[in-house]
């Protein structure tokens, strides 16, 4: 299974990609799945729902791509990705400024028996998880196509690799596509067969992270956008500023490849039940 486990659509604020857009560049691509997450939202199950039917029609569920629906929640100590919600986090909590409660989504996650992956967990270097958040987490995301160059943090896929090794946690990567474009260039694949595969289960499955760095032109198209839409015009001269300064960053990136993580960047052996 090779699965890019973050792809962004236009149900996130920054990302105009639509569903049957995002499915037919996976295709593209060759992936076996991809896990669809908005920014602190699951809605359009229901759309997306409806467009497999049709795209897929008769076609074995095992011989389609697997997508899997899931929210990317915002909370002070970053970003959670959430899968197997039942009840939206959105239709449970609320919202305090920029973020939910770290320890609340956790805690209606766990209620309802979903899987809580720590996504791009050093991407802010103001906001890093606690020593009890990684005590609640099931899964790192150890690569990240986007963390890098807009923010200048070039190490925080590196470090997510060492948190992982450290806890021996299960892993996932991801592009962050917010643009058909990045879709598949950073992935995870699993040891396993399609039918086999259950994302609540990760720990189950031998894996290998495998990352590509996107082009922050990328990141910068999709704040730009933002802004656009919220008509926040002023906002927008500083998002220019950092396309011209992560494009500095990833020029040196080639120039000196050995600075920056890339390529199969980690392993992943599978646990038993005993051990996990």
């Amino acid at each position: 299974m090779k699965i890019d486990f973050h792809v962004h659509s236009a149900y996130s604020e920054d990302s105009f990609q639509k569903f049957d857009e995002i499915i037919q560049q996976a295709e593209l691509r060759g992936l076996d799945g991809i896990v669809i997450l908005d920014h602190n939202t699951i809605e359009g199950r229901d759309v997306l729902s409806q467009y497999l039917d049709r795209h897929y029609g008769e076609i074995p569920v095992d011989e389609r791509l697997l997508v899997i629906r899931a929210g990317e929640y915002s909370t002070e100590e970053g970003h959670l990705v959430v899968i197997g919600l039942k009840t939206p986090i959105e239709d449970v909590l609320s919202l305090s400024g920029k973020w939910y409660a770290c320890k609340d989504v956790v805690t209606e996650a766990k209620r309802q028996g979903a899987t809580i992956i720590l996504a791009h967990p050093y991407r802010w270097k103001k906001r890093l998880p606690s020593q009890w958040l990684l005590e609640q987490i099931d899964a790192v995301e150890v690569f990240n196509g986007r963390t890098c160059f807009v923010k200048g943090n070039w190490s925080a896929n590196e470090r997510a690799v060492e948190l992982a090794k450290k806890m021996n946690l299960p892993i996932v990567a991801g592009s962050d596509a917010h643009l058909p474009r990045e879709i598949g260039r950073s992935y995870v694949t699993f040891d396993c067969e399609r039918e086999a595969f259950d994302p609540q289960r990760l720990w189950r499955y031998n894996s290998e992270a495998h990352g590509h760095l996107g082009h922050p032109i990328y990141e910068v198209i999709s704040q730009i956008y933002k802004f656009s839409v919220k008509k926040q015009y002023g906002s927008i001269p500083k998002q220019l500023v950092k396309a011209v300064y992560g494009s500095l960053v990833y020029l040196y990136a080639h120039i000196v490849p050995s600075k920056f993580l890339r390529g199969k960047v980690m392993v992943y052996h599978a646990a038993d039940e005993e051990h996990r």
